[in-house]
């Protein structure tokens, strides 16, 4: 909203004596006829008198923190670098940007005044020598010489000396002593030292900023600390960087010193001042260098290990209706969920979050493997981790290591995985080849089924194990695990219906069967299996049992179906600390 002649009277006929040389008016000033006419009363400051340190030549509202900037000294208004926290970009031109006190006006920090004395570079200048302090470099400045910035630097050297003996024991010093000693150091580097263009850049753009502080120092202590500074406002040195501030001492300072001021407030501090000309803020071109942009990363989806399979997915095997979603009633309370051991891979590998043009690779590697994969477990195999079986499933696309190569972490699983994959082919068929034969097309939703049917049966629990004890001898203990493992696989193979290490590619058997009273034959097994197991059971428990659910699929046979299913999951993730995967139909 515009500010209006009665406005502006109100305010500027009654000023405080602020301290900036303007005392307190007590005449009643009347406004020519004149100025009524003029597009603007702000513009009615010459008329009055002229501006001081809390008015401005140009203002500006930042939007996002309802902010108003305003300049009493400069024409223009950079845009200031908001928010208690921020990343910091190397630039194309080895600086910060936007955050780089050589590059960009600074926040007011009273450790660091000095900073608002910056020299910038000048608009005036063409020749190499007086700009090689702000040189961006370039290949074809790759021909420079350091005599140019020793003549630059020897400039500055007896002011330096001067400032030493004025200030023997001065924090000022501290900091100056250290810009000079960064000066000497990168300038023997820049002329001794074999570097690629890149390091170059750095190394003078390092040499730059510690000249151009140190510089500052010196100004700053002439323009502000120096003592019999004047209370006349010095004319602006437009060739300075200034800063940002936020009270009226540290702005009144600058103002006086002649360092450009950019001074930020809330709306409600407004109250007499002007300003002359409404203005946008300027932007930083700077943009940061490839090397150095912090990669953005998409995040990492992670399958929920207790939710189902995908039912979106045409590969994916249908559910059992009482198994759906069972692993997702687990109590999870007291248990520590663990890294999984598999004896194959789990169908998450296939079924995860990756895209399809993963997935499909991942089965034709398994369907090309399988036979050797059935051999070995038949001879009996370790389980391996989840990233052991990724890591295979993705052989094709490895880049293979030497298998004498010293490596560490993922490396190493991935060392394993490659030995475990040649190994385990050479032994099965000499003249079998490594990779798939193609990895295009359609995959065999068989192939999914048998591996979840495979995982399932082979994570069934045995809690009833015989165990060592002092009323056992080593022979009497073998004999009992062994007639306890031959009626184990016995109860088994009743309750899958078939024998071997995995189900016909064809046929739904056993616990998996469409047909209820092919399932609940296989369903009575199942109990009498779990019936072994440590655990609360239900008042339900029995009744598969002690009563005939033959015709009752819907009602107590689809819940008593449930409560096993329920049983199995917690007990397994109680002992295992993980869910499994769950038996699926063809």
């Amino acid at each position: 909203m515009d500010i209006t002649a009665s406005d502006l009277l109100r305010n500027r006929s009654q000023r405080e004596d602020d301290g900036s040389g303007h005392a307190k008016s007590t005449v009643t000033l009347s406004l020519p006829s004149y100025v009524k006419d003029l597009p603007s009363v702000a513009k009615l400051y010459s008329f009055f008198n002229q501006l001081t340190y809390s008015d401005g030549l140009v203002g500006a509202l930042l939007a996002t923190t309802k902010e108003f900037i305003t300049s009493p000294n400069c024409d223009y208004l950079p845009d200031p670098r908001l928010g208690s926290t921020c990343n910091l970009y190397c630039c194309n031109d080895a600086r910060y940007g936007q955050d780089d006190p050589i590059c960009w006006p600074q926040p007011y920090n009273p450790r660091y005044p000095f900073y608002a004395a910056i020299s910038k570079k000048p608009t005036d200048s063409h020749s190499f020598e007086s700009s090689i302090m702000w040189l961006d470099l370039r290949e074809g400045d790759l021909s420079f010489t350091s005599q140019a910035l020793q003549r630059k630097i020897a400039l500055l050297k007896p002011r330096v000396s001067v400032f030493y003996e004025g200030n023997p024991d001065s924090t000022r010093r501290t900091f100056l002593k250290e810009n000079i000693d960064s000066i000497n150091l990168f300038l023997t580097c820049l002329g001794t030292v074999s570097a690629t263009l890149r390091d170059q850049q750095r190394g003078l753009t390092e040499l730059q900023r510690a000249y151009l502080t140190a510089k500052a120092i010196l100004d700053f202590h002439q323009l502000v600390e120096k003592p019999g500074i004047s209370d006349t406002p010095a004319t602006v040195d437009t060739n300075k960087m200034g800063c940002f501030v936020w009270n009226d001492t540290e702005a009144r300072m600058l103002y006086f010193a002649g360092l450009p001021v950019f001074y930020i407030r809330p709306w409600s501090a407004f109250d007499r001042q002007i300003i002359e000309k409404v203005s946008h803020v300027i932007q930083h071109a700077s943009h940061p260098s490839n090397a150095s942009q912090r990669r953005i990363v998409a995040p990492k989806l992670q399958r929920n290990v207790f939710g189902d399979l995908p039912v979106d997915d045409p590969l994916v095997p249908p559910a059992i209706p009482a198994w759906r979603d069972v692993n997702e009633t687990i109590w999870q309370d007291g248990v520590t969920v663990q890294k999984k051991l598999l004896v194959a891979p789990d169908a998450g590998l296939f079924f995860g979050l990756q895209t399809e043009s993963c997935q499909a690779p991942y089965f034709f590697m398994w369907q090309h493997f399988r036979p050797v994969y059935l051999r070995c477990l038949h001879a009996g195999t370790l389980p391996r981790s989840v990233e052991f079986w990724r890591k295979m499933l993705s052989y094709p696309f490895l880049n293979l290591v030497e298998r004498n190569a010293k490596v560490t972490g993922k490396l190493q699983i991935q060392l394993e995985a490659q030995i475990y994959v040649e190994d385990s082919i050479k032994a099965y068929n000499a003249n079998m080849a490594f990779h798939p034969p193609s990895l295009k097309g359609a995959a065999d939703p068989v192939i999914a089924r048998r591996l979840i049917q495979l995982m399932h049966t082979d994570k069934l629990l045995d809690q009833s194990r015989p165990q060592p004890s002092r009323d056992l001898t080593i022979a009497e203990l073998d004999v009992a695990v062994s007639r306890h493992q031959r009626e184990r696989n016995g109860l088994i193979e009743q309750i899958f219906f078939y024998i071997g290490l995995e189900p016909d590619p064809s046929i739904d058997y056993g616990i998996v069967a469409v047909d209820w009273g092919t399932r609940y034959k296989a369903l009575k097994k199942f109990c009498a299996l779990l019936d072994t197991w440590h655990g609360d059971k239900s008042l339900l428990w029995r009744r598969g049992i002690d009563m005939d659910l033959i015709k009752m699929e819907y009602a107590e046979g689809a819940q008593w179906e449930r409560l096993l299913a329920e049983f199995y999951v917690q007990n397994v993730f109680s002992v295992l600390g993980r869910p499994l995967s769950l038996p699926r139909r063809l």
